[in-house]
């Protein structure tokens, strides 16, 4: 499955870094990462991020539901930041 570079978001922070939204949840659906959140609307994705080069995911920091303690920025920076020593 391939993002729409249409649709994706460069950081404002990194030159190298593309957000890429997946409005429908198809993506998230073939991942099994959705779950239904009535509160939130219906069907929303469960929280992560991930590492993708050249369409192969390298690193997932998923969350355990709830929490915000793995996917967020600084994680994903610090573990960036390790692979280029």
């Amino acid at each position: 499955m391939h993002f729409d570079p249409d649709t994706s978001i460069p950081s404002p922070d990194f030159d190298s870094i593309l957000f890429v939204p997946d409005m429908a949840c198809e993506f998230t659906v073939k991942m099994g990462m959705n779950a239904m959140k009535k509160d939130l609307g219906g069907e929303r994705s469960d929280r992560y991020s991930m590492y993708v080069v050249n369409d192969e995911v390298r690193k997932m920091f998923i969350e355990e539901p709830g929490k915000l303690e793995v996917s967020d920025a600084e994680t994903m920076k610090e573990y960036l930041d390790g692979l280029e020593e």
